[in-house]
C-alpha cells in the first residue's frame, strides 16, 4: 500500500513537470522544441535541458550601440536619447542610456564602445532586429555667439579659396607669416568681410555639435563671414570646367 502511494506521488509529481510555466509575461519569440518531441530535463542532462521556447517582454526594449571611442567620454547613465527607426520616419522614441560596456570592439582600425539603451515600447512598435538611428544628446547649451562649421578654415585650405573672394596672395601670406596658439585644435580662421574688402581672421572656437561651432573670440556677433565650399570640391569644379572648355572649346 505504502509503495502504490509512492509510487502515485511520484506520478503527479512528473504529471507536474510536463506544465512549464514562464516564469514572466511576454512574447514567444522562437520555438525549436516540437509537439511530440522527446525532450531531456536540464536537472538530468549534463549538458543542460532542450531549449523550448525564447520569450521577451517587448514592452520594454533596448538598442546596442556603437559610439566612437572619440565620443565615449561623453556619454553617461541616464542621459536621454531619440532613437529613429526605418518603419517609423516621422516617429522618434525616447531612451535612456542604461549600460556602457568596459570593452571595446574594434573593426577596421576604427575602436568603439556597445551602449545599452532602454526604450519604452508600450505600442509594441520597435521589433527584434530593427536597425536604428540613436542620437544622444551630450550638450544642451545655448552660446552667445556661433558660426557654421563649413565656415572654418585651415593654413592648408585657405589659399584654395581666398583668390575666390578676392584677397590678394601677398595678403595672405603676409597674414600667415605668424604661426598661431592651438591651430587646428580651437583656432582657425574665418573669412570676415569688412568695407575695405574679405579679410581672414583667426578666430578661437568652443563647443560644437558639428554643424556649429561657438566662437571665444576674433569675431563680433554683428559681423559676416563666408562659408565656402572644401578645398576638394573646388578643385573638382576647376577640372570639370576644363575638361567642359577643351571638349566644347
Amino acid at each position: 500500500m505504502v509503495r502504490a502511494e509512492v509510487f502515485l506521488e511520484n506520478a503527479r509529481i512528473a504529471l507536474d513537470d510536463t506544465s512549464v510555466r514562464s516564469p514572466i509575461a511576454g512574447t514567444v519569440i522562437s520555438r525549436p522544441a516540437e509537439v511530440g518531441q522527446v525532450i531531456t530535463s536540464p536537472t538530468s542532462a549534463v549538458g543542460g535541458g532542450t531549449l523550448l521556447m525564447v520569450m521577451a517582454d517587448l514592452n520594454k526594449v533596448r538598442v546596442r550601440a556603437l559610439i566612437d571611442e572619440i565620443d565615449i567620454g561623453k556619454i553617461s547613465l541616464g542621459q536621454e536619447v531619440v532613437i529613429k527607426v526605418s518603419a517609423y520616419r516621422e516617429k522618434k522614441f525616447l531612451g535612456i542610456v542604461s549600460k556602457i560596456e568596459p570593452m571595446s570592439k574594434v573593426d577596421q582600425n576604427v575602436t568603439t564602445f556597445p551602449v545599452l539603451i532602454d526604450i519604452e515600447n508600450k505600442d509594441n512598435l520597435l521589433l527584434i532586429g530593427m536597425n536604428t538611428d540613436v542620437e544622444i544628446e551630450i550638450l544642451n547649451e545655448e552660446v552667445p555667439l556661433a558660426l557654421p562649421a563649413g565656415s572654418l578654415r585651415t593654413r592648408k585650405d585657405i589659399a584654395s579659396v581666398a583668390p575666390l573672394l578676392g584677397i590678394e596672395k601677398t595678403d595672405l601670406e603676409n597674414f600667415l607669416s605668424k604661426r598661431v596658439k592651438g591651430e587646428n585644435f580651437d583656432t582657425f580662421i574665418v573669412l570676415k568681410k569688412t568695407k575695405k574688402g574679405v579679410v581672414p581672421v583667426w578666430v578661437k572656437i568652443g563647443k560644437t555639435d558639428l554643424n556649429n561651432v561657438e566662437i571665444k573670440n576674433g569675431i563680433k556677433k554683428s559681423e559676416i563671414v563666408y562659408v565656402l565650399p572644401s578645398e576638394g570640391l573646388i578643385k573638382y569644379q576647376q577640372r570639370f570646367s576644363e575638361r567642359i572648355k577643351s571638349r566644347f572649346g
